[in-house]
């Protein structure tokens, strides 16, 4: 993730309950489209705020969520994010999987390390060796926003919020929405 931490979920990715009120068949593990921007922006004023942004992430708690308790472990992320940045569905996370994965939901200041964090010599991570890099970096214990030892959905919604809000204008603009699908691209 860029500054500040999907963007999962997303990452992101975003969809779920837009105004149109069409269901999406996407998945936390595709990118954005132009066409979600507008469906998440449910008042039309070319912009997606906080409150508009944490309905259309539905899909990601519920997608992470496997015992549906409305919080999510660290379990429950690694899994979520390993799904997440497995883009090909191998199995296995490539390096340019896992730095597309952690510009998307990961801080600026984390580092990515997949030479150290790939310990068997099969050229990609598996979901332990992502756990163990999530465990190593305390990416998740930086998304409990409120602090109460739980990721809820607020918290994550927070968290690709804060991250795909480049400017810090506490809104999502057609360019920001767009940055995660083409700075995802360009890494390629």
């Amino acid at each position: 993730m860029r500054t500040t931490t999907l963007s999962l979920l997303a990452a992101v990715a975003v969809v779920g309950c837009g105004a149109t009120g069409t269901q999406s068949t996407r998945t936390a593990a595709t990118l954005p489209s132009p066409t979600e921007f507008h469906e998440a922006d449910e008042n039309a004023d070319d912009v997606v705020d906080l409150d508009e942004f944490h309905r259309a992430t539905a899909l990601y708690s519920h997608e992470f969520d496997a015992d549906r308790d409305g919080q999510l472990t660290d379990d429950e992320i690694a899994a979520g994010l390993f799904r997440a940045f497995d883009e090909n569905g191998s199995g296995r996370v490539d390096p340019s999987e896992l730095h597309r994965g952690a510009m998307r939901w990961w801080p600026a200041s984390v580092r990515v390390r997949f030479d150290e964090w790939n310990t068997h010599p099969d050229r990609g991570l598996d979901e332990d060796e992502l756990r163990a890099a999530l465990e190593e970096t305390a990416v998740i214990a930086g998304w409990d926003h409120d602090m109460d030892g739980s990721i809820t959905h607020d918290d994550l919604t927070r968290t690709l919020f804060a991250s795909w809000d480049l400017d810090s204008s506490n809104h999502i603009d057609a360019f920001e929405w767009r940055f995660e699908q083409t700075s995802a691209e360009a890494i390629r």
